[in-house]
């Protein structure tokens, strides 16, 4: 029930972001359309303008031989024309921060888009959080067999009750771990597996993992297509007698 609640909790935490993000980019596209649209339309506009005037300043011909009215009237459209240009420069800066926003929006789908799903999201807490308690007990094994002339404990629950690294709480987290290759003593093979994961974890995309410790303190995982484990683990086995 307790990991049903927490898997559940990781979902709605994982959508609840997956949606707000989506409706941000969805505002976020709106307004660019709706700038782009403008800037574009204000961009034709002035345009036409700027031409209308152009055209209008070449037909004028030699400004010295016009009349003070009309010289003055090509002075205020020569004004103009150098106000519209500015408008046409300012434009330009706003397209380029409009391209700019798109960018970090494409950026942001991708972002999006490379979240795990919420069981890949709780499938990676757990893996951490196994590695973790792994090391964590291996520590605690070697502090065992130094007070206990080299010997590793011969159960995981005696190792709860003497190990002044592991409280009492730990317990439940001791039991999802079993002893492997019980007997050995400390150094003796450092990469013989002590402890393993009880029980195969399924990732979402049908893989098997299984976690172990190693005597020498490490911790290694293992992936499998059909939650067979027996090759490695016959690897990291202590050796027959006669050897």
């Amino acid at each position: 029930m307790t990991m049903t609640k927490l898997k559940l909790g990781v979902s709605a935490l994982v959508v609840a972001g997956a949606a707000t993000a989506f409706v941000i980019q969805n505002q976020a596209q709106e307004k660019l359309r709706v700038q782009n649209e403008s800037l574009t339309q204000q961009l034709a506009q002035l345009q036409t303008e700027n031409e209308s005037f152009s055209n209008r300043l070449a037909a004028t011909g030699d400004s010295k031989k016009l009349p003070d009215d009309q010289f003055n009237e090509l002075l205020k459209l020569r004004g103009e024309v150098g106000v519209l240009r500015s408008q046409v420069d300012e434009a330009g800066k706003l397209r380029e921060e409009n391209r700019q926003i798109s960018k970090e929006l494409a950026d942001a789908n991708q972002t999006l888009r490379s979240l795990p799903s919420p069981e890949q999201a709780l499938f990676n807490k757990t893996h951490v959080q196994t590695i973790n308690n792994s090391k964590e007990i291996e520590l605690a094994m070697k502090l065992f067999a130094d007070d206990h002339n080299g010997l590793f404990p011969t159960n995981l629950i005696q190792l709860v009750g003497d190990s002044k690294e592991l409280p009492q709480k730990w317990t439940n987290v001791v039991d999802k771990f079993e002893l492997v290759n019980v007997g050995m003593t400390d150094g003796q093979y450092p990469l013989a597996i002590s402890i393993r994961e009880s029980n195969p974890r399924q990732s979402p995309n049908g893989k098997w993992e299984r976690v172990y410790g190693l005597a020498d303190g490490s911790a290694w995982y293992e992936t499998s297509d059909d939650g067979n484990f027996n090759a490695f683990e016959q690897q990291h086995a202590i050796p027959p007698p006669n050897q």
